[in-house]
């Protein structure tokens, strides 16, 4: 039987993120986030960058607008926060577009019930990486961290040929003819 002790759990590397945490109505959401294993560092700072400006910039923008505000009106004031707040943003999405479609995530959801003895691959898979990382910590050696981060990155690949459906082509296929 399974033991996983410790919640909401998350697990973090080199390789991505791992999350397990409740969700409404007695669910049981697992999140498994893995990087490319051949990005370069500079690759990796304009991905976490990008994740991380909407709420840094935000502020950032905000207090360029009070700066400003006091040299200029109301409405060049708003417009200095939002360029500030919105154009590093867009040069970071824009930098960081080829790394950011290349990174892999899993979703899992399970009923709080089960989850303790179901399988999971997305937490064996963290498991794996997890102790990779561990032994990578002890050993010094990363041989056996990029062999596992390598086969977990391969096997959430999508398969050969698939590509996500858009919702929008579904919800036209359900419209009536002439609509």
């Amino acid at each position: 039987m399974r033991s996983n002790t410790g919640f909401p759990f998350h697990v973090s590397g080199t390789w991505g993120s791992y999350e397990r945490r409740w969700s409404g109505h007695g669910l049981i959401v697992e999140h498994l986030r893995v990087l490319p294993p051949d990005g370069t560092p500079e690759e990796r700072l304009a991905w976490n960058a990008a994740v991380i400006w909407p709420t840094i910039g935000f502020f950032c923008g905000i207090a360029a607008a009070v700066v400003a505000h006091h040299a200029a009106s109301v409405s060049w004031s708003v417009a200095l926060g939002a360029a500030v707040w919105l154009g590093p943003w867009a040069w970071l999405v824009w930098r960081s577009r080829p790394f950011a479609r290349r990174v892999r995530e899993s979703w899992q959801i399970s009923g709080a019930g089960v989850w303790m003895t179901d399988a999971s691959p997305l937490r064996d898979h963290a498991d794996r990486l997890d102790e990779a990382g561990r032994w990578t910590a002890v050993t010094g050696s990363r041989a056996h961290l990029m062999l596992t981060w390598g086969d977990v990155y391969a096997a959430l690949s999508p398969a050969p040929g698939h590509t996500p459906a858009a919702l929008v082509e579904h919800m036209t296929d359900l419209r009536p003819a002439g609509s």
